[in-house]
């Protein structure tokens, strides 16, 4: 008998297919739950989920700290009521 709730292990081709989407919480929490299980057998996964965690991490701080000018807010908030 088969348990429903077992989480199948995937391999490491499927892990970085869905590597992405696992960096921005976009998997199901199942989808999720077998990256995570691969993550903690797979060394080498392990080692790219944090290169691109970190690479998604620098570029969401830098993007922080950009702000549009005063102006091009204004313009855009007026072309929004229009």
């Amino acid at each position: 008998m088969r348990d429903a709730n077992r989480v199948p292990m995937i391999d490491c081709h499927e892990a970085a297919r869905r590597l992405y989407r696992f960096v921005d919480r976009e998997l199901s929490a199942r989808e999720e739950a077998e990256v995570r299980l691969h993550l903690e057998a797979c060394e080498n996964c392990r080692m790219l989920f944090r290169f691109e965690d970190g690479l998604r991490r620098l570029v969401r701080n830098a993007a922080q700290k950009e702000s549009a000018p005063a102006s091009l807010r204004d313009r855009i908030r007026q072309v929004r009521l229009q």
